[in-house]
């Protein structure tokens, strides 16, 4: 049998090429598909290990209020039963947020909206904590003077609802730290691709050590007053997500004299802004 001297490629180089994309993506979804089962492997054992000292708690008081010696004594356990109660469900409030922003189950639904209004959504939501310190909440809108027409409130595609509730989680952890009296300074500044926010306390302050650790999911700090407090350290993680999720950002750094500033940046959409929408007031409580 004679063999030709030319020898035909069984496959061409087209199809060859072909494989090797297929094999390429191939791989980058098994990855994927991995990271992901590890992932949620992770956040189970999180969430178990988050829910372990409020179930335990709440069960030590139901046992100690059983065995009370007195109607007395049995309503001070039974007290402390419903603030362990109160806690564990702010605790499965928060996880469940988690858990559906990292499982995309939460999509957020971008508008145009007054950044006026989702500040105001925020600081409404702690406008009662903060009156009980006595603590004061001062909004400084630069973006009105630069556009020079204080009737005009900048407008940003971005989820209100979910937006106002990352801005409270920052503005809550503010007034939790400061001092009874003191004032929280949120400030905003339109610069050329985005708008940047500050907010700034007077509190107890963040170790630089501890500056990217913070916005991880249930990191607390060290500080003795974090550790006494009420907290899961949940918040600022949900805010970084929320945030991100929409093109932003988040940092934290210290404050001149005594807290911290947290930096918030979001993209500018140049052409949206709304003349309807009341400008940013300053809230005192």
């Amino acid at each position: 049998m004679e063999h030709s001297g030319d020898m035909t490629p069984i496959f061409n180089q087209s199809f060859t090429d072909t494989l090797v994309k297929l094999g390429h993506k191939l791989m980058l979804k098994t990855q994927a598909l991995s990271a992901e089962h590890d992932n949620t492997k992770t956040l189970v054992t999180d969430i178990s290990h988050q829910l372990k000292t409020p179930v335990s708690a709440l069960k030590n008081c139901l046992t100690l209020s059983m065995e009370a010696d007195s109607a007395t004594e049995r309503d001070t356990f039974l007290q402390r039963c419903s603030l362990q109660l109160s806690k564990l469900e702010s605790l499965l409030e928060a996880l469940i947020h988690i858990s559906r922003l990292e499982t995309s189950m939460i999509t957020l639904h971008r508008e145009q909206t007054a950044l006026s209004d989702i500040l105001i959504d925020a600081v409404n939501t702690i406008y009662v904590k903060a009156m009980q310190k006595d603590i004061s909440v001062e909004v400084i809108d630069s973006c009105e003077e630069s556009s020079g027409n204080p009737d005009t409130s900048l407008s940003l595609s971005l989820d209100r609802k979910w937006t106002a509730e990352a801005l409270a989680n920052i503005l809550d952890n503010a007034v939790k730290y400061s001092p009874l009296g003191s004032t929280v300074t949120v400030r905003l500044h339109k610069l050329y691709s985005y708008v940047r926010i500050e907010i700034e306390d007077a509190g107890i302050g963040i170790p630089k050590e501890d500056y990217n650790k913070i916005f991880q999911r249930f990191y607390r700090g060290f500080h003795p007053t974090v550790q006494q407090s009420e907290g899961s350290g949940v918040g600022l993680y949900l805010s970084r997500k929320i945030l991100e999720e929409q093109g932003g950002s988040i940092m934290v750094k210290p404050a001149f004299r005594q807290g911290s500033i947290f930096v918030i940046q979001l993209p500018l959409d140049y052409a949206a802004h709304t003349s309807d929408a009341a400008a940013a007031p300053t809230y005192s409580s």
